[in-house]
């Protein structure tokens, strides 16, 4: 495996650790599937701007900006 095989597949996984993490994030459902599979196909196009939106909602309180729905749970 050469260093830009390498390089793509370490970049899928990030993009699919960060799609799932979305997706448990916004607790499944429509919009959570949707900003996952953004996330995936889109990467930072996407995921930049929405968690960016995440951090001014959440007050930049970073444990609701990783738990999303799961906060106080």
């Amino acid at each position: 495996m050469d260093w830009r095989s390498q390089f793509n597949a370490d970049l899928l996984m990030h993009l699919i650790l960060l799609g799932t993490w979305v997706c448990w994030r916004e607790g499944g459902g429509a919009w959570g599937y949707v900003a996952g599979v953004s996330c995936v196909v889109w990467g930072g196009m996407f995921s930049f701007p929405y968690i960016l939106y995440l951090g001014w909602k959440a007050g930049g309180r970073l444990d609701r900006v990783l738990l999303g729905v799961h906060h106080g749970r």
